[in-house]
């Protein structure tokens, strides 16, 4: 399953895009660097460590291995519904 990848801070609105620096708990609640290190870097919402979150490529899936991840991400998707 892939992350939310979600494209703002929780604690402050700053807008984060799928490449930006960005820390996220277990339950991938989402923060800036500047909130993480405010916050000690522990999740305001679950007490969990905040740690980096994996950049996503600017292109998404079908920029890095073409059609073939499209159609495991789509049947992936398919498979949470």
């Amino acid at each position: 399953m892939a992350l939310l990848m979600k494209d703002g801070c929780e604690k402050c609105g700053r807008a984060l895009t799928r490449d930006a620096a960005a820390h996220i708990c277990i339950y991938e609640c989402t923060f800036c660097p500047e909130c993480t290190a405010a916050m000690s870097a522990a999740c305001p919402n679950c007490g969990g460590e905040l740690v980096l979150r994996p950049r996503a490529s600017v292109g998404g899936v079908e920029a890095q291995c073409g059609p073939a991840c499209a159609t495991v991400a789509a049947v992936d998707d398919a498979a949470s519904v």
